[in-house]
């Protein structure tokens, strides 16, 4: 029997060898995924949407035109919809089906974020989760 990251191994071997990744793509993506993709990045993008309401129009009405100013693109940035909080309006991320969110804006989702307990709570107590990290409605 063999591990998960032995069949990687094993995958990304083969893969490799019918030429199917380019040359130096897994040490690009990583690279990009341990420097470029940060909640900072998101930070960056939410400030100058309070500074510059051209900036912020297009934020709410073509998020991936308004983040990829920033470069902020690749996988999980293809298609962004950025979501105006109010006073009556919360608006919280949750993928129901595994863990992607959009990875350049937000970074790398944390571990406990990825667990089906908590995904699926957020999805049926939405406002209890939400209580208990911080957020009152």
């Amino acid at each position: 029997t063999s591990t998960p990251g032995e069949r990687a191994w094993a995958l990304f071997q083969v893969l490799k060898s019918k030429e199917l990744i380019p040359e130096g793509y897994v040490e690009q993506l990583t690279q990009l995924m341990e420097h470029g993709w940060s909640p900072e990045n998101g930070a960056r993008v939410v400030a100058k949407a309070w500074v510059d309401p051209q900036f912020r129009a297009l934020l709410l009405k073509d998020g991936t035109a308004a983040c990829a100013q920033f470069g902020y693109t690749g996988p999980q940035g293809e298609y962004i919809v950025a979501l105006e909080d109010t006073p009556t309006l919360k608006n919280v991320i949750v993928c129901s089906l595994c863990s992607c969110t959009n990875w350049p804006v937000l970074g790398l989702p944390p571990e406990w974020y990825k667990g089906f307990e908590f995904r699926a709570r957020l999805v049926r107590e939405g406002r209890t989760v939400l209580r208990e990290l911080g957020t009152e409605l």
